[in-house]
């Protein structure tokens, strides 16, 4: 638009200079210009052109401008409006005023040059040549289009080298225009097809000789990566603790670090970070350690005031202001946190880490976690750098440094950096373990690969389950076996059922019948023992104890096979803290583990020993009794839980509430929720509202308003 109006007042003066008639040379000039005597135009303004440069050098524009006579050229048209602008700054008032005359000033010369480099980019754009648009560039330095010319000079050079392919055309575009849009992407295609030349061996060789001679390269990164890869494979601490010695160099070192970081603290106790420091002394971010010990050692509590979640300490105090709609529990430092139905993470100082975008957030279980956006999953790291994109269907936990992903309903993984490292094509697979994952191909066949997608063991099974101790229960044919790590089979397909390995030792059913057979496949237990389902339940072997079940009744064998509590009860618990309970004629007691009766079988149902008390029940109703038989706290509750720390809670009239080791209550049976956060603090929930109550010092440090 203002081009167009620039234009228009040139047309404007070109008419009232056809009626302009003054008697000097640039007046006659513009007569004769406006005569279309361009000839004589032309050398009246050339003679002018030392004394009154200004006007003289704007009527040459024009005639160059012109392409209805012989003189027109856009190169000397504009080479006479810039010799124009440049003399009317330095022109005295008195020759302003004569140009006034002439209708010339500023704004007539501006739009004069404007329609200059206008007509001369239409012309270069019509040619559509890098010679053509290169010329404009170098020429019309002062032209508006200057930059539109050198974007579309830009583009036909870009799609030139495109053409071409060679990292050798590639480094000719950068050298010729380095500050070009298209710069960063032929950066990167140069880059990538050097690359991918020097390491298509895929060796740790080449990725370090790639290294070593191509130091400034973006690839160094993925080199460095494939090298991280390589040497960190087993994802032990050793192997990246290694690392960091052997690579120091390596812009992984820093991920390795805090990987051994993460791997050795996963719990994130005091404890750990001060076994940390003193095991990795070298560790180069020790303030990290300091600031997490220190965290680690504060313990905030979620609340809600005005409906609004916040986060209080053990005073009560408010630590983080209350202004979320929701919030979760506190794990590596961060809390998940809600507003306005989207969720981020906050740290222990109520500071956004991870802005409010996500639709869904998992707690960190480690530096990364899980999010999601339109039901679709993603990796982002404590910062809320986005690791992994949000486009899976669904992202599984980490192990040995590889997560389980899921993408078109297809299965891979992908490392802690976020890379994918076996693509998405299996139809079933687990997480690693021992070095190998369980994956179902296509046909429904389950077999074991290992972090290089390889296969060791081939998809010939039925069912598998993963590797533990070195071992892992198959299926063929309709029968149950069991192999090792290399594929060799341990325990041959002869069985109707095998257990989990328990404390060396695996059940194995045959016939309805069962017994014990250890990792090498020796049949330790005879196959003797009548097999029911409940027997998964107890897992086998506990405290070097195992139940087997004969004509209906119940008893102990050790790992030999001795029968160490004789078969005849009706039913048997596992020892706890050395006593077993035991049913006889419908009612429950307590043997010992020389199978004395401690306490008789007098009722309907018993629990193990904890804390030194167990739980009992007749007639409907709970109590605890201690080891010698005595009941210590009367039966008269409707249900209770173990003590734990001379603590438990106790139900009575449909509500909970809690009673120490004497039968005491320190807190009556008035609360539809308790629950125990750590020894002494108890979160409590009433009529929807909640509360903390601190044990110790026998007190609420908070409850939310209404809380009764």
């Amino acid at each position: 638009m203002f081009n167009a109006l620039k234009v228009f007042l040139v047309l404007v003066f070109s008419f009232i200079f056809a009626a302009y008639v003054i008697a000097g040379k640039i007046e006659r000039g513009f007569e004769s210009l406006a005569m279309y005597d361009y000839f004589k135009a032309k050398n009246l303004f050339e003679a002018s052109l030392n004394k009154r440069t200004t006007s003289a050098a704007f009527g040459l524009s024009k005639i160059f401008l012109n392409d209805k006579n012989p003189f027109h050229n856009l190169d000397s048209a504009y080479h006479y409006i810039i010799k124009s602008q440049d003399s009317f700054h330095n022109d005295k008032s008195r020759e302003k005023k004569k140009l006034a005359k002439l209708s010339i000033d500023s704004f007539t010369i501006l739009a004069l040059k404007d329609q200059v480099c206008l007509t001369a980019f239409e012309k270069a754009v019509q040619e559509n040549s890098i010679v053509a648009l290169q010329h404009y560039v170098d020429y019309y330095k002062q032209s508006d289009e200057l930059f539109a010319a050198i974007k579309r000079r830009n583009s036909l050079a870009f799609r030139l080298a495109h053409q071409i392919g060679s990292y050798q055309a590639y480094a000719e575009f950068l050298a010729l225009y380095p500050d070009a849009e298209e710069a960063a992407e032929v950066k990167v295609l140069y880059d990538k097809v050097l690359f991918i030349s020097l390491t298509k061996d895929k060796t740790l060789k080449c990725y370090t000789d790639f290294i070593e001679n191509y130091k400034d390269s973006p690839y160094r990164y993925e080199a460095e990566n494939k090298i991280y890869e390589i040497e960190t494979r087993s994802g032990s601490i050793d192997a990246f603790y290694n690392f960091t010695k052997k690579y120091p160099e390596n812009h992984n070192v820093k991920t390795a670090w805090q990987t051994i970081y993460n791997l050795f603290t996963i719990d994130a106790s005091p404890e750990s970070y001060v076994e940390f420091a003193f095991k990795f002394p070298d560790f180069p971010f020790s303030e990290q350690v300091e600031k997490d010990m220190e965290l680690s050692q504060k313990v905030y509590f979620k609340a809600v005031k005005n409906e609004k979640w916040g986060f209080i300490n053990k005073d009560g105090i408010e630590v983080v202001s209350f202004r979320f709609d929701g919030v979760g529990e506190f794990s590596y430092g961060l809390a998940e946190a809600e507003i306005n139905g989207k969720f981020g993470f906050i740290n222990k100082q109520g500071q956004v880490v991870v802005d409010f975008i996500y639709d869904e957030v998992e707690k960190f279980s480690s530096r990364l976690t899980i999010v999601s956006k339109d039901n679709m999953s993603g990796l982002i790291n404590r910062k809320g750098k986005v690791i992994l994109p949000i486009e899976y269907d669904d992202i599984f936990s980490f192990a040995e440094g590889y997560a389980l992903v899921k993408k078109n309903n297809l299965y891979g993984f992908i490392n802690e950096n976020g890379e994918i490292v076996i693509p998405c094509k299996f139809n079933d697979a687990t997480n690693f373990s021992d070095g190998l994952s369980k994956v179902q191909n296509s046909e429904g066949l389950f077999g074991f690969i290992n972090k290089t997608g390889y296969y060791l063991i081939p998809p010939v099974y039925s069912w598998v389950e993963h590797f533990t101790e070195g071992l892992a229960r198959v299926q063929k044919d309709a029968k149950y076996g069991m192999i090792n790590t290399s594929g060799k089979l341990i325990i041959p397909y002869e069985y109707d059922f095998i257990d989990k390995m328990s404390e060396g030792l695996a059940l194995i059913s045959l016939n309805t019948k069962f017994g014990f057979a250890d990792k090498l496949g020796n049949i330790v237990v005879p196959i003797i023992y009548d097999y029911t389902p409940s027997l998964n339940v107890l897992g086998g072997y506990n405290n070097g104890l195992a139940r087997v079940d004969k004509t209906k009744k119940k008893g102990f064998i050790d790992k030999t096979g001795k029968i160490i509590i004789p078969i005849e009860y009706e039913d048997l618990m596992m020892f706890s803290e050395d006593f077993a309970g035991f049913q006889k004629k419908a009612r429950w007691g307590f043997i010992d583990r020389t199978n004395k009766v401690i306490i008789p079988n007098v009722y309907e149902h018993v629990w193990g020993f904890s804390d030194g008390l167990a739980r009992v029940k007749k007639n409907e109703k709970v109590g605890f009794l201690n080891k010698k038989g005595t009941v210590i706290i009367s039966l008269e509750f409707q249900d209770a839980k173990d003590f734990i720390n001379e603590k438990a809670l106790v139900k009575q009239n449909e509500k909970w509430g809690v009673i120490n080791n004497q039968g005491k209550f320190i807190l009556p049976c008035e609360y539809d929720r308790v629950e125990f956060l750590d020894q002494d603090i108890v979160y409590l929930e009433n009529e929807s509202r909640l509360a903390y109550y601190d044990i110790k010092n026998s007190l609420f440090f908070w409850k939310q308003d209404g809380f009764k």
